[in-house]
């Protein structure tokens, strides 16, 4: 599977192929687009120029937290959509899709750099900081 975030018909059709009857924690096309502008904020964030941010992948588990006062405490069962985009050159891309069960704790997302985008982002990391120096402390000098 291959689908741009773009086209929001043939999302929505593979997310109901993956969700089937569940819809109340599982993502929707809209959810789709949102972490692939997430993704390449992030990616912007980190300093890695456009020409070098094909290959990143972002992976996403649909679903929020519940409180823990509900008296029902199972939470095992809650149906959740979990979607992999992936950077290609021209945009983000969906890649895989399935669905999954999340507990109390709900989804995440995180986005994944290619060994290239690693280096590239702690290069602009190290340049924006440096090393202090060690200055040895003077020490007084004892009165007799």
């Amino acid at each position: 599977m291959k689908i741009n975030v773009s086209d929001t018909a043939k999302i929505a059709a593979a997310l109901g192929a993956v969700n089937g009857t569940a819809s109340a924690h599982t993502a929707s096309a809209a959810d789709v687009a949102a972490q692939a502008v997430i993704a390449e904020a992030h990616l912007a964030a980190l300093g890695i120029a456009k020409k070098d941010r094909s290959g990143a992948v972002r992976d996403y588990v649909s679903g929020d937290a519940v409180s823990n006062a509900y008296s029902k405490k199972n939470w095992s069962g809650r149906a959740a959509t979990r979607v992999r985009l992936t950077r290609g050159v021209s945009g983000w891309f969906v890649c895989a899709g399935g669905r999954v069960t999340v507990g109390q704790a709900g989804g995440w997302a995180r986005t994944l750099l290619t060994p290239n985008q690693y280096d590239l982002a702690l290069m602009v990391f190290r340049a924006g900081f440096g090393v202090v120096a060690a200055v040895p402390v003077p020490v007084a000098a004892a009165a007799a």
